[in-house]
C-alpha cells in the first residue's frame, strides 16, 4: 500500500488509489528517467513522505529550475513561468495518496502555455506522466474540460462496476483519473502514460465495453 503520512490519513476515502490498483496487480515497473528527472522525483517525493504535501520541481532545459509547495496533502499551485518558451518546462510532483492526475493537474497543463508536460509520482513507485498535444488554451476553457472529463470518467467506471468488469475496490477512488486521462488523450489534447500495464488494461476495459 502507498506511504500515507498521518498529515494525509483521513482525508480520503479508503478505496483503492491508482497507486495501489497498480501495487495489487504487482506490476508497477521502474520508469526510464534521466538525472535531473531522477533528482525532481527524489525531491517530490521524499519531501512528501516527510511532511505529508504535494510538492513540485520544474525541469527545463536540462536542469531543475524550480521547487515549490503549497504545503497542502492534496492541492499545489504551478507556477505560470511568463517568459518561457510554450511547452518547455516538464513539472514533476507528488501525489501523497498514490493517485494519478487530477482534473486540476489537467487544467494546469492544457492552460499554462510554458508547460509542455506534467509528472505524478506516488509514494510507492507510481509513475505517470501527461504531455500535451498542441496549443495551450484559456484557463476557463481548460477548467472546463478538466471537469467534463472527470465526470465522464467517472460514469464510466460506475457503468463498468454495474456490468461487473470492475471490482467496487478498484472503482470506489482513484481509477476514474486514469480513465479521464485515457479520455483526454483519445480526444487528441494529451498523450498518457503510466507504469502499469495490468492499471492500463483495466482503463481500457472501462472506456472499450461502453
Amino acid at each position: 500500500m502507498a506511504k500515507v503520512h498521518p498529515a494525509v490519513a483521513g482525508a480520503y476515502d479508503r478505496g483503492m488509489r491508482s497507486e495501489e490498483i497498480a501495487i495489487r496487480a504487482g506490476d508497477l515497473k521502474e520508469p526510464t528517467l534521466s538525472d535531473v528527472q531522477r533528482q525532481a522525483r527524489d525531491y517530490v517525493v521524499s519531501n512528501g513522505i516527510c511532511t505529508g504535501y504535494e510538492y513540485g520541481a520544474a525541469i527545463s532545459g536540462g536542469k531543475i529550475i524550480d521547487r515549490f509547495t503549497s504545503s497542502n496533502p492534496n492541492r499545489l499551485k504551478i507556477p505560470d513561468y511568463q517568459g518561457a518558451d510554450s511547452g518547455s518546462i516538464e513539472i514533476h510532483h507528488n501525489h501523497p495518496i498514490g493517485d494519478s492526475f487530477s482534473s486540476g493537474d489537467f487544467a494546469s497543463l492544457l492552460s499554462i502555455q510554458p508547460i509542455g508536460s506534467i509528472v505524478v509520482h506516488g509514494h510507492s513507485g507510481f509513475f505517470a506522466s501527461a504531455v500535451r498535444i498542441g496549443n495551450s488554451m484559456q484557463k476557463n476553457e481548460a477548467i472546463a474540460i478538466g471537469e467534463s472529463v472527470r465526470s465522464r470518467a467517472m460514469s464510466l467506471v460506475k457503468k463498468a462496476l454495474l456490468r461487473g468488469d470492475v471490482s467496487y475496490e478498484d472503482a470506489s477512488s482513484g481509477l476514474w483519473q486514469v480513465v479521464a486521462a485515457m479520455l483526454l488523450e483519445s480526444d487528441g489534447l494529451i498523450a498518457y502514460t503510466a507504469n502499469s500495464e495490468k492499471l492500463m488494461e483495466l482503463t481500457k476495459k472501462v472506456i472499450g465495453n461502453v
